[in-house]
């Protein structure tokens, strides 16, 4: 979701967009994954061809006050690989899907398959479906 709301030209994008300013004006507390960084710049890179922006965007991510990344130790890359067997996860997958099971978190993914393999674990949404239940 972090990816599109940044890319234009990726399907929903208005969706993603519209639900990461509201949470940044709203200031909510956003838990990742530190995989998240690496993942983002190689998204960016990859779609916009510049590793430049791609850069400057991870530092901007990184600062947001509101944002807590989740460092990935031994404890929680095994609750995610039990997530994973279980859930049949893909193996970054089951990272996001542990730190938002641990926190208690509701999951914003525009992955169907992400979605729908975590949703007996937790609470699973689109950025279109929270913004809905938001009511904005």
């Amino acid at each position: 979701m972090v990816v599109n709301s940044i890319v234009e030209k990726e399907p929903l994008h208005e969706f993603s967009l519209a639900l990461m300013e509201y949470i940044n004006k709203n200031r909510i507390l956003v838990v990742f994954p530190n995989i998240v960084i690496p993942e983002v710049a190689s998204a960016i890179s990859r779609g916009t061809g510049s590793g430049i922006n791609a850069k400057s965007l991870i530092r901007s991510l990184i600062e947001v006050p509101n944002f807590t990344f989740i460092p990935i130790d031994k404890e929680l890359s095994l609750q995610a690989a039990e997530l994973a067997a279980e859930y049949k996860l893909r193996g970054a997958d089951s990272l996001y899907v542990a730190v938002a099971h641990q926190y208690g978190c509701k999951f914003v993914s525009l992955d169907n398959v992400q979605r729908d393999n975590s949703s007996k674990l937790i609470k699973t949404l689109t950025p279109k479906e929270e913004l809905d239940s938001l009511q904005i």
